[in-house]
This record gives structure tokens, sequence and C-alpha cells, in this order.
């Protein structure tokens, strides 16, 4: 299928998408010919967006999946090349939060301080929920 360039002001009555002539007998001020070139066009218009939005979920995801292995086994501290190796990124956090010259990092409901070689003081931090059931645990 050839596109055809319209301008998006659309006042000779073009599909954005396509190209193609909009019908007649519709509103004046339709822009898309059919439903299925006005989701491509919004598709392809908000693609990269989406792309970041889900490549991003996917990191903190996986730094939340580590974090919440090494609290299962119990691990305090762990060398920043294991887990770097895990496949953390230490670049994504949901949070950071500076106390004097210590910064403590948050994915989600777990933190932990980073030092250049290591993490340290893995733990899961109280939640609403957490709080609200009577022994502290779902």
């Amino acid at each position: 299928m050839g596109y055809k360039i319209v301008q998006e002001d659309n006042s000779k009555g073009y599909c954005l998408e396509c190209g193609d002539r909009l019908p007649y007998g519709y509103r004046t001020d339709r822009k898309f010919c059919s439903v299925e070139c006005k989701n491509r066009w919004h598709n392809r218009k908000h693609w990269s967006r989406d792309k970041l939005k889900v490549r991003t979920l996917s990191v903190l995801d996986r730094n939340y999946a580590i974090l919440e292995r090494l609290i299962k086994l119990k691990v305090k501290r762990v060398t920043l090349e294991s887990v770097l190796h895990l496949g953390f990124n230490p670049e994504y956090i949901t949070c950071c939060h500076q106390t004097g010259r210590e910064k403590t990092y948050y994915c989600y409901d777990i933190a932990y301080t980073l030092r250049p070689s290591y993490i340290n003081d893995i733990r899961r931090i109280a939640t609403i929920d957490d709080e609200d059931s009577p022994d502290g645990n779902e």
C-alpha cells in the first residue's frame, strides 16, 4: 500500500493514514477513511513512547525479581558485579532518598544502598497492605 503525504489540518478531505479521499455522507471533520486507518495511525504515532515504557518496566521488573530473590535467600549484601551478571541495572530505580551522605534506592517496595562495588542493606519496606494484615504477612 502506498502512502500519500497529507497535511494534518485535513481541509481537503483525505485520510491521514492512507491518503485516500474520505467518503461522503459522514462528518465534515472526519480524518480517516476507516477504523483500520485510524487505529494504524494512532498505533504508529504512539509506538516509540509505548516501546520506551515497556522497556523501562521490563528492566524494573528484572531488577525487582533479582532483589526479591536476594531477600528470600536472606542476603543483605552482595557484590555489584554478581548482580550485574544476573541482569541487574542500577540505573533503573523507582525512588531515591538521601539522608545525610547516604542514598537509599528503591525498586518499588524494596530498598537498598548502593556502593561503588556492592549493594548493601537489601530489605523490603513496609507497605500499607502489610500494615492492614494482622500478622504483617499476606
